[in-house]
């Protein structure tokens, strides 16, 4: 109690805080976060390590999907869900060579998908795949970088398939609730994409699923569908 008591002081502490990298808030949360007693320490840790440049492009390389798991864990799954679109949206690569290029951007999107999918966020997985997809040149010219174009493709085609199978009653509720959200904003046309994705999106969903074909959440889709 003592010794946590002291890293939790010292966690407090921003000027002390400061003083630590990335690398080594990374390394002390991974092995504080063995321990429950020392989790919510570690999880502080992991988010400092997390608003500093660790200079890796691809987020695996990151203590992001360690702290989006403790943030899992802790049942903060919309934080989590959050931070892992987020650290999606602002991956960047090196810029050295347009296959390189696209290969780290595959790698980052491939790799957020199976997060997505393995913490049960089906739905978010499904869309990633869509947007690799919907860019298969983009695939291809990932695929030069492994000495095959259609690599990546056809990983991106295996994961969709894959995500779709997984998807529940649930989660095609929540992909009705986010639908609902994305008309809710003012700004139409910048959401329009956003809206064609999750519509396909439902038009995929087996019509079997039950949340999907009682109640309310029929009577929406039905009306989503129709306007």
């Amino acid at each position: 109690d003592e010794a946590r008591a002291e890293l939790e002081a010292l966690v407090g502490n921003e000027d002390a805080v400061k003083t630590i990298t990335s690398d080594a808030g990374w390394i002390i949360g991974q092995e504080l976060y063995k321990f429950p007693e020392t989790a919510a320490v570690a999880q502080t840790l992991l988010e400092k390590a997390m608003t500093r440049d660790n200079g890796m492009n691809q987020f695996q390389y990151t203590p992001g999907p360690m702290l989006i798991k403790a943030h899992v864990a802790a049942g903060r799954r919309e934080e989590a869900r959050k931070l892992l679109v987020k650290s999606m949206q602002n991956a960047r690569t090196d810029g050295y060579q347009a296959d390189y290029d696209a290969y780290q951007r595959t790698e980052n999107s491939l790799n957020g998908a199976r997060l997505f999918q393995e913490l049960e966020f089906a739905v978010d997985a499904v869309k990633v795949y869509q947007r690799l997809l919907n860019n298969e040149a983009d695939l291809k010219l990932a695929g030069k970088f492994q000495n095959n174009e259609d690599y990546y493709v056809s990983q991106a085609k295996a994961g969709l398939s894959k995500a779709i199978e997984s998807l529940d009653s649930k989660q095609a509720v929540e992909a009705v609730d986010q639908l609902l959200a994305v008309q809710s904003v003012d700004d139409r046309e910048e959401n329009s994409a956003k809206e064609h994705s999750l519509l396909d999106l439902l038009v995929r969903v087996p019509s079997s699923l039950p949340a999907v074909n009682s109640g309310s959440d029929k009577a929406t889709l039905d009306s989503i569908s129709s306007g």
